[in-house]
Protein backbone atom coordinates (compact mmCIF):
# COMPACT_ATOMS: atom_id res chain seq x y z
CA UNK A 1 0.00 0.00 0.00
CA UNK A 2 2.71 2.45 0.94
CA UNK A 3 4.73 1.33 -2.00
CA UNK A 4 1.80 2.45 -4.32
CA UNK A 5 1.87 5.48 -2.33
CA UNK A 6 5.61 6.89 -2.70
CA UNK A 7 5.28 5.58 -6.71
CA UNK A 8 1.90 7.32 -7.91
CA UNK A 9 2.72 9.20 -11.07
CA UNK A 10 1.79 13.41 -10.90
CA UNK A 11 -1.72 14.02 -12.87
CA UNK A 12 -0.87 15.05 -16.51
CA UNK A 13 -2.05 18.55 -17.05
CA UNK A 14 -4.74 18.80 -19.99
CA UNK A 15 -4.09 21.42 -22.67
CA UNK A 16 -6.55 24.65 -22.09
CA UNK A 17 -6.42 27.05 -24.57
CA UNK A 18 -7.51 30.14 -22.55
CA UNK A 19 -5.52 28.76 -19.45
CA UNK A 20 -8.14 29.28 -17.20
CA UNK A 21 -8.73 33.19 -17.76
CA UNK A 22 -12.30 33.50 -16.72
CA UNK A 23 -13.05 36.40 -19.08
CA UNK A 24 -12.45 34.21 -22.16
CA UNK A 25 -14.40 31.38 -20.35
CA UNK A 26 -17.37 33.79 -19.84
CA UNK A 27 -17.37 34.77 -23.79
CA UNK A 28 -16.89 30.86 -24.64
CA UNK A 29 -19.57 29.72 -22.81
CA UNK A 30 -22.09 32.70 -24.26
CA UNK A 31 -21.09 31.98 -27.67
CA UNK A 32 -21.87 28.26 -26.95
CA UNK A 33 -25.87 29.22 -25.86
CA UNK A 34 -25.45 31.41 -29.04
CA UNK A 35 -25.87 34.66 -27.34
CA UNK A 36 -23.08 36.66 -29.92
CA UNK A 37 -24.66 39.96 -29.16
CA UNK A 38 -22.77 40.95 -26.15
CA UNK A 39 -19.96 38.91 -26.72
CA UNK A 40 -19.74 41.53 -29.91
CA UNK A 41 -20.82 44.70 -27.29
CA UNK A 42 -17.95 43.66 -24.95
CA UNK A 43 -15.20 43.27 -27.21
CA UNK A 44 -16.38 46.90 -28.25
CA UNK A 45 -15.30 48.43 -25.47
CA UNK A 46 -12.50 46.40 -25.01
CA UNK A 47 -10.14 49.13 -26.39
CA UNK A 48 -7.26 51.38 -25.97
CA UNK A 49 -4.57 49.86 -23.88
CA UNK A 50 -6.41 46.61 -24.22
CA UNK A 51 -5.76 45.74 -27.78
CA UNK A 52 -3.22 42.64 -27.42
CA UNK A 53 -6.11 41.25 -24.81
CA UNK A 54 -9.30 41.75 -26.87
CA UNK A 55 -7.31 40.39 -30.22
CA UNK A 56 -6.56 37.40 -27.43
CA UNK A 57 -10.02 36.81 -26.84
CA UNK A 58 -11.16 36.99 -30.39
CA UNK A 59 -8.76 34.33 -31.70
CA UNK A 60 -9.89 32.00 -28.98
CA UNK A 61 -13.37 32.59 -29.80
CA UNK A 62 -12.80 32.32 -33.26
CA UNK A 63 -10.62 28.91 -33.05
CA UNK A 64 -13.92 27.68 -30.89
CA UNK A 65 -16.28 28.54 -33.46
CA UNK A 66 -15.40 30.16 -35.92
CA UNK A 67 -18.60 29.76 -38.61
CA UNK A 68 -20.50 32.00 -35.93
CA UNK A 69 -18.96 34.02 -34.65
CA UNK A 70 -18.65 34.89 -38.48
CA UNK A 71 -21.96 34.20 -39.24
CA UNK A 72 -23.12 37.20 -36.70
CA UNK A 73 -20.61 39.57 -36.79
CA UNK A 74 -21.78 42.97 -36.48
CA UNK A 75 -21.47 45.63 -39.73
CA UNK A 76 -18.65 47.51 -37.87
CA UNK A 77 -14.87 47.72 -37.92
CA UNK A 78 -14.80 45.09 -35.13
CA UNK A 79 -17.43 43.05 -37.58
CA UNK A 80 -14.50 43.09 -40.44
CA UNK A 81 -12.03 42.35 -38.11
CA UNK A 82 -13.93 39.03 -36.58
CA UNK A 83 -14.29 38.03 -40.39
CA UNK A 84 -10.89 38.70 -41.27
CA UNK A 85 -9.83 36.52 -37.88
CA UNK A 86 -12.40 34.38 -38.89
CA UNK A 87 -11.44 33.40 -42.75
CA UNK A 88 -7.79 33.62 -41.67
CA UNK A 89 -8.33 31.03 -39.19
CA UNK A 90 -10.53 28.82 -41.96
CA UNK A 91 -7.83 29.21 -44.45
CA UNK A 92 -5.28 27.66 -41.83
CA UNK A 93 -7.81 24.64 -41.53
CA UNK A 94 -8.10 24.24 -45.27
CA UNK A 95 -4.34 24.11 -45.43
CA UNK A 96 -3.70 21.19 -43.10
CA UNK A 97 -7.31 19.77 -44.68
CA UNK A 98 -5.07 17.86 -47.63
CA UNK A 99 -3.11 19.39 -50.68
CA UNK A 100 -5.60 18.27 -53.33
CA UNK A 101 -6.43 21.37 -55.42
CA UNK A 102 -10.15 21.68 -53.91
CA UNK A 103 -8.70 22.34 -50.23
CA UNK A 104 -5.65 24.67 -52.17
CA UNK A 105 -8.37 26.35 -53.77
CA UNK A 106 -10.40 26.69 -50.52
CA UNK A 107 -7.11 27.99 -48.78
CA UNK A 108 -6.37 30.73 -51.39
CA UNK A 109 -10.05 31.83 -51.08
CA UNK A 110 -9.84 32.22 -47.72
CA UNK A 111 -6.93 34.04 -47.50
CA UNK A 112 -7.89 36.52 -49.78
CA UNK A 113 -11.08 37.13 -47.98
CA UNK A 114 -8.97 37.29 -44.78
CA UNK A 115 -7.19 40.33 -46.56
CA UNK A 116 -9.96 42.28 -47.49
CA UNK A 117 -11.71 41.79 -44.44
CA UNK A 118 -8.32 43.44 -42.65
CA UNK A 119 -8.29 46.15 -44.78
CA UNK A 120 -11.75 47.17 -43.87
CA UNK A 121 -11.50 46.90 -40.78
CA UNK A 122 -8.20 49.35 -40.88
CA UNK A 123 -9.89 51.83 -43.09
CA UNK A 124 -12.97 51.95 -40.82
CA UNK A 125 -11.23 52.17 -37.27
CA UNK A 126 -7.96 54.25 -37.40
CA UNK A 127 -7.04 53.20 -34.20
CA UNK A 128 -6.73 49.92 -33.73
CA UNK A 129 -3.69 48.45 -35.19
CA UNK A 130 -4.69 44.78 -35.21
CA UNK A 131 -6.23 44.36 -38.55
CA UNK A 132 -2.41 45.22 -40.12
CA UNK A 133 -1.04 42.80 -37.16
CA UNK A 134 -2.86 40.03 -38.24
CA UNK A 135 -2.59 41.13 -42.04
CA UNK A 136 0.64 40.28 -41.82
CA UNK A 137 0.46 36.18 -41.58
CA UNK A 138 -2.33 36.61 -44.26
CA UNK A 139 -0.09 38.39 -46.78
CA UNK A 140 3.58 36.19 -45.33
CA UNK A 141 0.84 33.04 -46.79
CA UNK A 142 0.24 35.13 -50.44
CA UNK A 143 4.03 35.26 -50.55
CA UNK A 144 4.70 39.21 -50.24
CA UNK A 145 7.84 40.15 -50.25
CA UNK A 146 9.60 41.54 -47.03
CA UNK A 147 9.25 45.26 -48.29
CA UNK A 148 5.68 44.65 -48.08
CA UNK A 149 5.50 43.17 -45.12
CA UNK A 150 7.55 46.13 -43.72
CA UNK A 151 4.67 48.51 -44.78
CA UNK A 152 2.25 46.39 -42.95
CA UNK A 153 4.26 45.82 -39.71
CA UNK A 154 4.71 49.99 -39.67
CA UNK A 155 1.06 50.55 -40.54
CA UNK A 156 -0.03 48.66 -37.05
CA UNK A 157 3.18 49.70 -34.98
CA UNK A 158 2.01 53.60 -35.87
CA UNK A 159 -1.45 53.07 -34.12
CA UNK A 160 0.07 50.97 -30.98
CA UNK A 161 4.35 51.07 -31.03
CA UNK A 162 4.72 47.83 -28.92
CA UNK A 163 1.33 46.19 -30.30
CA UNK A 164 2.30 42.42 -29.47
CA UNK A 165 0.76 40.47 -32.42
CA UNK A 166 2.36 43.00 -35.32
CA UNK A 167 6.09 42.44 -33.49
CA UNK A 168 5.37 38.72 -33.39
CA UNK A 169 4.00 37.84 -36.77
CA UNK A 170 6.62 40.11 -38.19
CA UNK A 171 9.37 38.19 -35.98
CA UNK A 172 7.59 34.70 -37.69
CA UNK A 173 7.63 36.70 -41.12
CA UNK A 174 12.07 37.49 -40.90
CA UNK A 175 12.39 33.70 -39.86
CA UNK A 176 14.44 32.13 -42.42
CA UNK A 177 11.71 29.34 -43.13
CA UNK A 178 9.97 31.96 -44.04
CA UNK A 179 12.08 33.25 -46.62
CA UNK A 180 13.71 35.45 -44.19
CA UNK A 181 17.63 35.62 -42.65
CA UNK A 182 18.86 34.44 -39.04
CA UNK A 183 20.65 38.03 -38.79
CA UNK A 184 17.03 39.54 -39.74
CA UNK A 185 15.44 38.73 -37.34
CA UNK A 186 17.63 39.03 -34.32
CA UNK A 187 18.61 42.64 -35.70
CA UNK A 188 14.51 43.16 -35.77
CA UNK A 189 14.09 41.75 -32.18
CA UNK A 190 17.12 43.43 -30.62
CA UNK A 191 16.17 46.96 -29.70
CA UNK A 192 13.11 45.77 -28.04
CA UNK A 193 15.52 44.28 -25.10
CA UNK A 194 16.02 48.30 -24.35
CA UNK A 195 12.83 50.14 -25.89
CA UNK A 196 10.36 48.43 -24.87
CA UNK A 197 8.26 49.13 -21.81
CA UNK A 198 9.09 48.28 -18.35
CA UNK A 199 7.41 45.30 -17.85
CA UNK A 200 6.39 44.54 -21.30
CA UNK A 201 6.75 40.33 -22.85
CA UNK A 202 8.32 42.14 -26.21
CA UNK A 203 12.22 41.49 -25.07
CA UNK A 204 11.28 37.17 -24.96
CA UNK A 205 10.90 37.88 -28.66
CA UNK A 206 14.57 37.45 -28.45
CA UNK A 207 14.53 33.99 -26.84
CA UNK A 208 11.71 33.38 -29.70
CA UNK A 209 14.28 34.13 -32.32
CA UNK A 210 16.41 31.65 -30.55
CA UNK A 211 14.16 28.80 -30.81
CA UNK A 212 13.20 29.59 -34.32
CA UNK A 213 17.40 29.44 -35.42
CA UNK A 214 17.50 26.23 -33.55
CA UNK A 215 14.19 25.23 -35.25
CA UNK A 216 15.71 25.87 -38.29
CA UNK A 217 19.09 23.81 -37.61
CA UNK A 218 16.70 20.73 -36.81
CA UNK A 219 14.04 20.70 -39.27
CA UNK A 220 15.15 22.27 -42.18
CA UNK A 221 18.52 22.02 -42.31
CA UNK A 222 18.36 18.64 -40.94
CA UNK A 223 21.63 19.20 -38.93
CA UNK A 224 21.57 17.96 -35.04
CA UNK A 225 24.91 18.99 -34.74
CA UNK A 226 24.40 22.41 -35.30
CA UNK A 227 21.35 22.52 -33.72
CA UNK A 228 22.97 21.01 -30.51
CA UNK A 229 25.67 23.61 -31.20
CA UNK A 230 23.47 26.33 -31.06
CA UNK A 231 21.92 25.88 -27.47
CA UNK A 232 25.61 26.32 -26.35
CA UNK A 233 26.21 29.74 -28.48
CA UNK A 234 26.91 32.26 -26.08
CA UNK A 235 25.38 35.09 -27.33
CA UNK A 236 22.29 33.92 -27.37
CA UNK A 237 22.30 31.96 -23.73
CA UNK A 238 23.70 35.18 -22.13
CA UNK A 239 21.25 37.54 -23.85
CA UNK A 240 18.12 35.07 -23.20
CA UNK A 241 19.13 35.08 -19.83
CA UNK A 242 19.62 39.03 -19.68
CA UNK A 243 16.13 39.79 -21.26
CA UNK A 244 14.30 36.50 -19.07
CA UNK A 245 15.70 38.67 -15.67
CA UNK A 246 14.59 41.85 -17.00
CA UNK A 247 11.11 40.41 -17.70
CA UNK A 248 10.85 38.75 -13.98
CA UNK A 249 12.10 41.94 -12.02
CA UNK A 250 9.20 43.76 -13.76
CA UNK A 251 6.63 41.17 -13.79
CA UNK A 252 5.00 38.90 -11.28
CA UNK A 253 1.67 37.57 -13.51
CA UNK A 254 0.63 36.67 -16.43
CA UNK A 255 -1.51 38.01 -18.98
CA UNK A 256 -3.01 35.23 -21.30
CA UNK A 257 -1.25 36.82 -24.16
CA UNK A 258 1.96 36.00 -22.87
CA UNK A 259 1.53 32.29 -22.18
CA UNK A 260 3.28 31.38 -25.43
CA UNK A 261 6.55 33.39 -24.73
CA UNK A 262 7.15 32.27 -21.05
CA UNK A 263 6.02 28.79 -22.38
CA UNK A 264 8.65 28.62 -25.15
CA UNK A 265 11.53 30.48 -22.93
CA UNK A 266 11.08 27.84 -19.70
CA UNK A 267 11.69 25.42 -22.98
CA UNK A 268 14.61 27.26 -23.98
CA UNK A 269 16.01 27.05 -20.15
CA UNK A 270 15.19 23.53 -20.15
CA UNK A 271 17.38 22.90 -23.48
CA UNK A 272 20.22 25.15 -22.36
CA UNK A 273 20.49 23.32 -18.82
CA UNK A 274 20.05 26.85 -17.39
CA UNK A 275 18.00 24.77 -14.07
CA UNK A 276 17.02 28.04 -12.27
CA UNK A 277 15.54 30.25 -15.25
CA UNK A 278 14.16 26.91 -16.36
CA UNK A 279 12.24 26.65 -12.45
CA UNK A 280 11.19 30.23 -12.69
CA UNK A 281 9.01 30.13 -15.81
CA UNK A 282 7.68 27.00 -15.31
CA UNK A 283 6.52 28.14 -11.68
CA UNK A 284 4.84 30.76 -13.73
CA UNK A 285 3.47 29.24 -16.43
CA UNK A 286 1.90 26.44 -14.13
CA UNK A 287 -0.28 23.94 -16.06
CA UNK A 288 -0.60 26.50 -18.63
CA UNK A 289 1.29 24.71 -21.23
CA UNK A 290 0.94 25.34 -25.01
CA UNK A 291 1.72 22.80 -27.76
CA UNK A 292 5.12 24.35 -28.83
CA UNK A 293 7.66 24.36 -28.38
CA UNK A 294 7.60 21.32 -26.36
CA UNK A 295 5.97 19.32 -29.12
CA UNK A 296 9.99 20.16 -30.95
CA UNK A 297 10.85 17.40 -28.83
CA UNK A 298 8.77 14.94 -28.18
CA UNK A 299 5.22 14.09 -30.42
CA UNK A 300 3.43 14.74 -26.90
CA UNK A 301 3.70 17.95 -25.13
CA UNK A 302 2.68 16.85 -22.09
CA UNK A 303 6.17 14.45 -21.89
CA UNK A 304 8.70 16.87 -22.58
CA UNK A 305 6.54 19.97 -19.79
CA UNK A 306 7.21 16.49 -17.37
CA UNK A 307 10.65 16.00 -18.39
CA UNK A 308 11.53 19.88 -18.18
CA UNK A 309 9.29 19.99 -14.48
CA UNK A 310 11.45 16.56 -13.24
CA UNK A 311 14.70 18.31 -14.65
CA UNK A 312 14.15 21.25 -12.50
CA UNK A 313 13.89 19.15 -9.38
CA UNK A 314 16.91 17.33 -10.20
CA UNK A 315 19.85 18.42 -7.57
Amino acid sequence: MFKSLFNRQPARPTFDPIFGNTQAKTLLDLLDKRQTEPIYDYLHALRDDAWDQRNWLIWRLVEHAAPRMIRNAPDTALGALIKGIGALHLGWEARNGGADAQMQQLYGERLLAAVAHFKDAGEADDLDPTPYANLIPAAMALQADQAELHDIFHAATNRDAFNLQAHAMMLQALTKKWGGKHTDMFSFVNPLIEDAPTGSVLPLLWIQACTEQWFYFAQFDKDPIAAAKFFKNEEATSKAQQVWDHYTNTRTELTSAEYDYVNNAAWWFWQTQDRPRCQQALSLINDGFTHYPWAHTTPDPVDALLQARTYVKTV
